[in-house]
């Protein structure tokens, strides 16, 4: 699952046009931390999550429409 979501997300990066460095602005979580999260190093946390998602304006729909299909 962590690899879709991740794979979700960067595509939400890509479309808003938005870095790692950018993200770690945007969330305050660290630039090392996210690195390691986008690169599959590590596993995301559900307050990472919500952090990503609120910054980048993504959607609640989608989110949980990605979710449900995982299930």
């Amino acid at each position: 699952m962590n690899k879709k979501l991740i794979r979700f997300l960067t595509d939400c990066m890509t479309e808003k046009k938005i870095n790692c460095s950018m993200l770690a602005h945007l969330t305050g979580i660290d630039y090392q931390r996210i690195l390691m999260i986008f690169l599959g190093e590590d596993t995301i946390s559900g307050s990472e999550l919500l952090c990503i998602c609120r910054a980048m304006g993504v959607e609640q729909a989608a989110l949980m429409a990605l979710l449900e299909g995982a299930a």
